[in-house]
Order: structure tokens, then C-alpha cells, then sequence
């Protein structure tokens, strides 16, 4: 039982597999995120694109 409370030295000096898998996911996320904005600022050009071909 005594292992299992949070220790000052592990809050001080976070492990630093823990910041790197953190980063690695935090990354994937940001990625993930941009890919998704990209594809619908994609589609809105088109659909503008599209009105304004209808337009002239």
C-alpha cells in the first residue's frame, strides 16, 4: 500500500515515457484535426467554386 501513493519525487519528475507517449498523442490528435479541417475547407471551395461557375 505504501508504493501506491502519489509521490513527490513522480509529481517533481514525471516519467519521461509518460511526456513522451503524451506528445505522441497530442500529435496524432493535432494531425487528425487538421486532416479534418482541410477536407472541409476543401468541400466549401468547391461548393464557392461551384456557385460562382453558376453565376457566370
Amino acid at each position: 500500500m505504501h508504493a501506491q501513493r502519489p509521490n513527490k519525487h513522480f509529481l517533481l519528475y514525471p516519467n519521461p515515457q509518460l511526456i513522451f507517449s503524451t506528445f505522441v498523442h497530442f500529435l496524432i490528435v493535432c494531425y487528425c484535426l487538421n486532416g479534418i479541417l482541410y477536407v472541409i475547407l476543401f468541400f466549401i471551395y468547391n461548393c464557392l467554386n461551384i456557385e460562382l461557375f453558376f453565376e457566370i
